[in-house]
């Protein structure tokens, strides 16, 4: 009985990707590249910010202990690339990790009469950032109001950024320095932290 087990991987580091995809295809038959954007569920989404930072594949062997020695193997090899990913099995739903602390850091307007000139570059530069305490990372929303522009009336979607770290520790930190990155662009922002895991 063949036996095949569909998996996920993404990772932080871009430049990593086709040294993490060209060790998967050593494994897996067949690979397909995609974005994060779709774990996160963000709909709609600006596609020029997409990046194909996830990769979906599968492993088929004649059974399942045969396959779990291969995906040992494999994970074996990534460890040797000098960069954090999570692997998650599709079926069983496990999720294999460098990265144990995932939450977000919501940016609101609601207080906020203009936008001022300069906020979603310096918003965008904090969704890519990599510290010593982990990673950031977000998307743009797919409607950003003018910079510049009285915006009381206006619906202004949040702006979510990612966050990724090792450790609860570095968690606490990445979010306090995050935090007073963003209050350093307008000390009017309304923050809002949520934690997945």
């Amino acid at each position: 009985m063949v036996t095949i087990q569909k998996y996920s991987i993404a990772t932080f580091d871009h430049d990593k990707i086709p040294e993490i995809n060209k060790i998967i295809l050593k494994y897996s038959e067949n690979i397909t590249k995609s974005s994060s954007h779709v774990l996160f569920n963000i709909e709609p989404i600006n596609l020029t910010d997409v990046v194909e930072d996830l990769t979906f594949f599968r492993i088929t062997c004649e059974n399942e202990r045969e396959a779990n020695d291969i995906f040992t193997k494999m994970v074996k090899e990534l460890n040797t690339v000098d960069t954090d990913f999570s692997i998650w099995n599709e079926e069983t739903e496990d999720i294999f990790t460098t990265i144990e602390h995932i939450g977000t850091l919501d940016i609101k307007f609601d207080k906020i009469q203009t936008i001022k000139k300069g906020t979603y570059e310096r918003i965008d530069e904090l969704k890519n950032m990599r510290t010593e305490f982990g990673y950031c990372k977000g998307y743009k929303p797919n409607f950003r109001p003018l910079e510049e522009r009285q915006i009381e009336s206006l619906d202004v979607p949040k702006e979510s950024i990612y966050l990724f770290s090792k450790t609860s520790e570095e968690y606490s930190k990445l979010t306090d320095y995050l935090s007073e990155k963003i209050m350093a662009i307008d000390p009017d922002f309304e923050l809002e932290t949520r934690i997945f895991k």
